[in-house]
Parts: C-alpha cells; sequence; structure tokens
C-alpha cells in the first residue's frame, strides 16, 4: 500500500467522508488498536472487543454522508462505549435466558425421571399380570434375549407358541401401557 501523507483527523475525515478508502483506511490503522484496547478491558472478550470495533468502523463507512463529526476520536469512543453498553446488556439478557433455560430443563429431566420411574413401575406391574407361561416366555426374550429357537428349547415348546405367546404378550402390554403413560403424562403435568 502507497504511503499516505500525514493528515489530522478532520482532513482523514472529510476525504473519507467523500469515499476515499485510502482515507478511511489510515482512519482505521490509526484507531483500531486504541478502540480495541478500550473495548477488551471493559469486555474481557478478546472476539466480542474485535466484534465492537468491526461494527463501529462498519457504522462509520455507512453513515459517513449522514453523521458530522467535529471530534473523530470522541466519536468513536463514544460509538464504541455504546456498543460496549449494548453487548453487556446483551450478555445480561443471556445470561437469565440460560439459566432460566438451565432451569426448566432441569425440571423437565426431573419429571422425565419421575414418568420413567413411574412408566417402569406400570410395566413391571403389567407384565406381572401376564399368564404364567406368556409371562415367562416374554421375561427370557426381553431380559435374557434368548432367541425364538432358544427359549423353545428351554422350556420344551414349539417355535410358533413361542412367537404367538410373544405376539400376545406385547399386544396386552401396548394396549395397556399405552393407556396409562396417557394417564400418567397429564396427572404429571398439574
Amino acid at each position: 500500500m502507497a504511503a499516505v501523507p500525514t493528515y489530522n483527523d478532520n482532513e482523514l475525515y472529510e476525504s473519507f467522508k467523500s469515499g476515499d478508502l485510502k482515507a478511511f483506511r489510515a482512519l482505521y490503522e490509526k484507531y483500531w488498536k486504541p478502540l480495541f484496547n478500550f473495548s477488551f478491558n471493559i469486555l474481557k472478550e478478546e472476539q466480542d472487543a474485535e466484534d465492537i470495533v468491526q461494527e463501529v468502523f462498519s457504522m462509520l463507512w455507512e453513515k459517513r454522508l449522514d453523521i458530522e463529526v467535529h471530534n473523530l476520536q470522541a466519536f468513536l469512543m463514544t460509538a464504541c462505549k455504546h456498543r460496549i453498553l449494548k453487548q453487556i446488556d446483551r450478555s445480561k439478557v443471556k445470561g437469565r435466558y440460560l439459566e432460566s433455560l438451565s432451569s426448566h430443563l432441569q425440571q423437565a429431566n426431573q419429571e422425565h425421571l419421575l414418568i420413567d420411574k413411574e412408566y417402569n413401575m406400570l410395566f413391571n406391574q403389567e407384565v406381572d399380570k401376564l399368564p404364567r407361561k406368556m409371562k415367562q416366555i416374554y421375561l427370557l426374550r426381553s431380559n435374557e434375549e434368548l432367541s425364538y429357537l432358544e427359549i423353545a428349547e428351554k422350556l420344551s415348546i414349539g417355535e410358533n407358541t413361542v412367537r404367538k405367546q410373544l405376539h400376545n404378550a406385547r399386544t396386552i402390554l401396548k394396549a395397556k401401557l399405552s393407556a396409562l403413560l396417557s394417564i400418567l403424562i397429564v396427572y404429571l403435568n398439574f
């Protein structure tokens, strides 16, 4: 980049206002570091400080024809300060939102655990109500993960009998537990 002759802020600002990118770059290079340090000292987050400075210079470029600046350094520092305050407000709101979300998630997790515990208890009660042989076949399949053939051999019954008994057990449990689960969810939400 060609060296920019030394101009004071007012001369650079007037050149910049008319669209001179070299003047804008000179202002950017002169004020970026002080604005960054100012922002970083308050926010203590490098990325947030960089974003603030970038926003200030973007605003300066976009509004160059609409704003009248008499003291560029004071204007930039004030613009930076306002954006820092907005960032702090957003962080506070974000913090409150995250606290609230965390609280809701904990509550939802506790409710989920309660529903899960209640559901398991009801499920086990319904399994206990199955006819003795059907219950035995169901438990061998679900708890011990035996195949149809292994269950048939263990109980000395046909493999088709095992299939039929498991089908019947699942149908009974599904019918009873879907209704119970709906009632349980409604009950826990009150």
